[in-house]
């Protein structure tokens, strides 16, 4: 309610002016426009119009940028360096997102935020309002839109369900951390996760996806999050099962790029690998590739050459069994002592499985 009454406030606040807005950031509203009206041109929307489809953290920037020769800029650069230190956008996630937890501190940094004397400077009046009414224990709830749109997520084909689900990702948060650094850092266009079979380099690849897809650093870093699994076997309780085509060559690895990135609506499969590959070259596509071992075994050589080729706005994460040549590796071994213990929540289901024979 008080972070829907801020980004509510501003809106309104930019509304009775003369908005000025980045012409990056102009093109991106427009395009954003254009994918939710299919068929109404966004060339002639004005800028007030385009407002409902900017991020918090963008929706700050427009303010800092329009108010700059005004008197209350100051007080908006006090609102969106609280904005950042309370990491509102993360909190504007949480709210929208079922499956993520929201901590009680989430309240009290918006609070916070509510309370400081810039909003009263601003003129925020609904804020204020909301402040009022959330300590009376009065909640009025958001527009069923508001609660149902992430302030951003990357789009992405990242698998719905993972192995991991019941229990969460367990033990792996150091190469977690590695990977993440790695990734935000901008610095390597070409990563790995190597291990054995079993270790869980699945798990921890796609868990930190989609971290990354709703993450407030990546949204400048990627424009896309396109996921590939060549694994054509699965283990199941009722033995190994085969899932698909095998995957062996450069050949097939591009026709099951190319369906991933059809699979996201940017690529049409008619057109093949090569034209959409150029024709995309321009676009940040984070483009990670699962179970590679089976290509590396037979052309290993190749598959490095074939990297090169892809356009350098691209970042490349592969998980495989075996290393792949010039990447930047994080290595999975085995979980750490203690941190593979059942956790507390699912003491009662391992006790009522077991049996005393």
């Amino acid at each position: 309610m008080l972070l829907f009454a801020i980004e509510a406030s501003l809106g309104e606040l930019l509304g009775e002016r003369t908005i000025k807005v980045p012409p990056n950031l102009e093109a991106e509203l427009r395009t954003r426009f254009a994918s939710k009206n299919k068929g109404v041109s966004a060339d002639d929307r004005s800028l007030a119009e385009l407002l409902e489809f900017t991020y918090l953290s963008e929706l700050i920037d427009i303010a800092l940028l329009t108010t700059v020769e005004h008197a209350e800029n100051e007080s908006v650069k006090r609102l969106h360096s609280l904005l950042q230190s309370a990491d509102a956008s993360e909190i504007r996630n949480a709210i929208c997102h079922p499956n993520r937890p929201f901590h009680p501190m989430y309240w009290y940094r918006v609070a916070a935020i509510a309370a400081d004397p810039c909003v009263r400077e601003l003129n925020l009046g609904r804020v204020q309002e909301a402040l009022v009414s959330a300590e009376a224990g009065k909640i009025v709830i958001p527009a069923a839109e508001w609660l149902t749109t992430e302030s951003w997520e990357i789009p992405s084909n990242l698998p719905s369900e993972s192995d991991y689900e019941i229990t969460g990702l367990i033990g792996r948060s150091k190469e977690t951390r590695d990977l993440k650094k790695k990734l935000l850092s901008n610095r390597f266009r070409f990563l790995s996760v190597v291990g054995p079979g079993g270790y869980g380099k699945t798990s921890l690849v796609v868990d930190l996806l989609r971290h990354l897809v709703v993450d407030s650093k990546c949204i400048t870093l990627f424009d896309y999050v396109a996921y590939v699994t060549i694994r054509s076997e699965q283990l199941t309780s009722s033995g190994i099962e085969r899932t698909g085509e095998k995957t062996e060559t450069i050949q097939d690895l591009c026709k099951s790029i190319l369906n991933s990135l059809a699979n996201l609506g940017i690529a049409d499969m008619s057109s093949g690998f090569e034209r959409e590959v150029e024709r995309l070259g321009s676009a940040r596509i984070l483009l990670c590739i699962d179970n590679l071992e089976d290509v590396l075994y037979q052309c290993g050589d190749e598959f490095s050459s074939f990297v090169e080729d892809l356009p350098p706005n691209w970042c490349i994460l592969v998980a495989s069994r075996v290393p792949v040549d010039s990447a930047c590796v994080t290595r999975v071994g085995p979980i750490p002592r203690g941190a593979a213990e059942v956790p507390p929540i699912l003491v009662p289901v391992v006790m009522r499985e077991h049996v005393d024979v």
